[in-house]
């Protein structure tokens, strides 16, 4: 049981370490980080775009894989040939995206305001989100960057939350093993059994 204990504990300390790593890297190096991962998103789509545009060759008449093909190669090419530009067109569409949510989601709210008392919450979120899309589509660059440092925050958080939880599951295992000693100790190796009594069964015996 002490074994079990100290490799889960061990287990848990590696992973908040790897997280808090990560969480560090991500707010050091948070545009070198935005490129890498641009450039792997570009290079993934390259690498589709080939195996459908191949794939129509294998099997014909099929025009829609070619169209989606094409469609992929250019979009992975842009991305790995341009990533500061690709970047900052990424987050301005994905600010639209948000932008129009949030708008539809404030005047969602105001609609049903008549019969949900709790509409404020939804159309306070609305105003959230249009306020952060129309963010991302003034400054799409230095808002990725915000996003990838707030990401890194949040590992390095769930890390050392993890750290804690992993320090304090420790202690406690080791009072459960202290107790669990003395209960062994206490009963002398004959935990839920009574003694049997040998003079009494030779004598059964003998009758």
């Amino acid at each position: 049981m002490k074994f079990l204990f100290q490799k889960a504990t061990w287990l848990t300390i590696l992973d908040a370490s790897v997280y808090i790593v990560l969480g560090v890297i991500s707010i050091i190096f948070s545009a070198t980080l935005i490129n890498f991962l641009t450039l792997i998103l570009g290079i993934g789509a390259i690498v589709i775009g080939v195996i459908r545009i191949v794939y129509t060759f294998i099997s014909p008449n099929n025009q829609p894989l070619l169209f989606t093909g094409i469609l992929y190669l250019a979009v992975g090419l842009i991305l790995a040939s341009f990533p500061s530009t690709s970047q900052s067109i990424i987050a301005s569409i994905i600010g639209i995206g948000i932008l129009l949510a949030g708008a539809s989601k404030t005047f969602s709210a105001r609609a049903f305001k008549s019969i949900d008392k709790n509409w404020w919450i939804n159309f306070a979120i609305g105003i959230s989100q249009m306020i952060f899309g129309i963010v991302l589509i003034s400054n799409p660059f230095e808002s990725m960057q915000v996003i990838v440092i707030l990401i890194g925050a949040y590992l390095i958080y769930f890390g050392v939350s993890a750290l804690l939880d992993a320090f304090i599951f420790h202690r406690k295992a080791k009072n459960i093993d202290s107790t669990f000693e003395q209960y062994e100790k206490h009963s002398n190796g004959t935990i839920g059994e009574e003694p049997i009594d040998v003079e009494i069964i030779e004598k059964d015996k003998k009758d």
